[in-house]
């Protein structure tokens, strides 16, 4: 039985339909939320298997002419972070050593840890910030509390598993005023704007972009639950960042006991070919390797990728620059269209591990 969600907009009733919520594959619907509370806002979800005519979950429109110009937008801004794991103890650090910041809480839920719990951080009238730094499948949950108390709010990637799912909190924020920004750290290393500059200057012809990773604990259990594709959605931004908007062509999994290989062919808006390859095995270590080929079939150089050092301050910055009035890094559309497109994946290669 689907979920079924509507929203009535002077007489006309938009409807938002996601069966089998757990999967969460969008309907082809369109939702106008026009002369509204959400009137900076149009919406349209499609199915991700449908193919011609139709496009992914889409935010047409950008909108911050709604967003709370009260007291919290001058700094020093009051934060608190959920979770302390590596990811949480590298955005901690990021914070504490930004001057227009004020890290006043860690939460965690483990006993014994943190200072207090996750609800009086949400009541505390200092705290302007939340950054959510949990387990992928705990974000939209968090996220949602996060903007009900009036919080803007920082998710490490993915904001959600699903495109549709993504969409209600961008409109969540919306409604409350309140910034929404997910911390796509890959797109802020230096090699990733090495990469960039190569392809704006070079004649390239097709990108690989190879991931060896390990298949365990959260991993293990996000490919338990089919959802392969959002495994890669860190590679499917990567991409995007560097040729613009993508569509899948083909995508195909082979399993092992201790981990899998997803191939992803896509192709992109001038008719260039792609392709991500991730491959992961229990004990693996981490290593990601791109690869660019010009016109020719004949490799280009690309530069070898510094160190990541520094990506969780440039975030932060880019957070601070949002509550100050400037334009996002990535648009909350390129998120739902990314994240719709790590859904199609998921969809293709079939069943659960």
């Amino acid at each position: 039985m689907g979920l079924l969600r509507t929203l009535c907009v002077k007489g006309r009733v938009g409807v938002c339909g996601v069966p089998e919520y757990a999967s969460a594959h969008p309907l082809d619907v369109l939702v106008r939320a026009k002369d509204s509370l959400f009137r900076h806002w149009k919406l349209r979800c499609a199915h991700p298997a449908f193919r011609d005519g139709h496009t992914r979950a889409r935010i047409v429109r950008e909108s911050t002419r709604h967003l709370s110009t009260n007291h919290d937008t001058v700094p020093p801004w009051g934060w608190v972070v959920l979770g302390l794991g590596r990811a949480a103890r590298a955005r901690c650090a990021a914070l504490e050593a930004h001057p227009d910041v004020a890290l006043r809480r860690k939460v965690s839920r483990r006993r014994g840890l943190g200072h207090g719990t996750w609800r009086e951080a949400l009541d505390d009238p200092e705290i302007h910030c939340v950054a959510v730094c949990t387990e992928n499948a705990d974000h939209p949950q968090r996220v949602e509390a996060s903007l009900e108390a009036g919080k803007h709010v920082l998710v490490e990637y993915p904001l959600a598993p699903t495109a549709a799912e993504a969409v209600r909190l961008y409109q969540l924020a919306a409604t409350k005023g309140r910034h929404l920004h997910v911390g796509l750290i890959g797109l802020l290393s230096e090699g990733q704007a090495a990469i960039a500059a190569t392809v704006s200057r070079a004649r390239v012809h097709r990108i690989e972009l190879a991931l060896t990773g390990g298949f365990g604990g959260w991993i293990a259990e996000e490919a338990r639950a089919g959802r392969y594709g959002q495994l890669a959605v860190s590679r499917l931004h990567a991409l995007w960042d560097l040729v613009g908007p993508l569509t899948l062509q083909r995508a195909t999994r082979s399993q092992r006991p201790d981990g899998y290989t997803l191939t992803i062919e896509l192709r992109d808006e001038g008719g260039r070919f792609h392709r991500i390859i991730e491959r992961r095995d229990a004990g693996a270590s981490r290593h990601r390797t791109v690869s660019l080929v010009d016109p020719r079939g004949e490799p280009i150089e690309s530069p070898v990728a510094p160190s990541r050092e520094g990506v969780f301050a440039r975030d932060v910055a880019l957070f601070n620059g949002l509550l100050r009035g400037e334009a996002p890094r990535v648009q909350r559309q390129t998120v739902v269209d990314v994240l719709a497109l790590a859904e199609e994946v998921s969809l293709r290669v079939g069943t659960p591990c």
